[in-house]
């Protein structure tokens, strides 16, 4: 005899089963049937969990966040500084460009961000509301600190705007990691990693020592 899947079990087993499918193609070019055949359901059983793929669709990107409030509280343990951006943002760059510490990465959520930019981008709104949304205001206090003790040598005070650059470029680097064909004349991942943290770094004014010190 069969065993009965617990309704919340079998929601989240969809949930999941729809993130390649979406992936691969996008809102529009996934069907009904396919979403269904992918979670081992019939699309009845699919309609009743979710009744629009539109749904299931926005619904995948909370649930794409896991354990994120551990993580937050981690990172933000430590008072906004120059140190704190530098190590919080290098574990969330990490995070993004090799995967969570201790797993493999799945590029499935990149395709899925990349599928949402060509289309309305809701899916990616989403995703960063939910993921970078909590820690941003944080981070941007964080550079706001070390421009005020000069360790940030810009001229201007940093804002939310220079937190979101730092995040999307590494975003960016992403998605052109998705294909086969290397856009990038490194040996490997973990050297894209140190040296895109490197730039980005310059980028929003520390100098390399800064960077040395305060690095994990």
């Amino acid at each position: 005899m069969q065993k009965r899947v617990a309704a919340s079990e079998r929601k989240k087993m969809i949930l999941q089963s729809s993130l390649k499918v979406f992936a691969q193609k996008g809102l529009e070019g996934a069907t009904s049937r396919e979403l269904a055949a992918a979670a081992g359901v019939s699309e009845g059983l699919l309609y009743k969990h979710f009744p629009t793929k539109e749904i299931l669709y926005s619904e995948l990107a909370l649930a794409l966040v896991t354990n994120k409030d551990a993580l937050f509280a981690r990172l933000m343990a430590e008072p906004p500084s120059a140190a704190s951006f530098i190590g919080a943002f290098h574990v969330l760059a990490k995070t993004i460009l090799l995967g969570p510490p201790g797993r493999v990465k799945d590029d499935s959520i990149d395709r899925l961000i990349g599928q949402s930019l060509l289309g309305d981008g809701s899916f990616a709104a989403s995703f960063l509301e939910s993921v970078f949304g909590p820690i941003c205001p944080y981070l941007t206090e964080c550079l706001q600190v070390a421009w005020a003790s000069g360790e940030l040598q810009t001229e201007k005070a940093p804002s939310e705007l220079h937190t979101l650059f730092v995040h999307h470029f590494f975003g960016m680097i992403a998605l052109f990691s998705l294909p086969q064909r290397r856009f990038f004349p490194v040996s490997g991942p973990e050297e894209l990693f140190r040296e895109a943290f490197l730039f980005a770094c310059r980028g929003v004014g520390f100098t390399d020592l800064t960077v040395r010190r305060y690095a994990p």
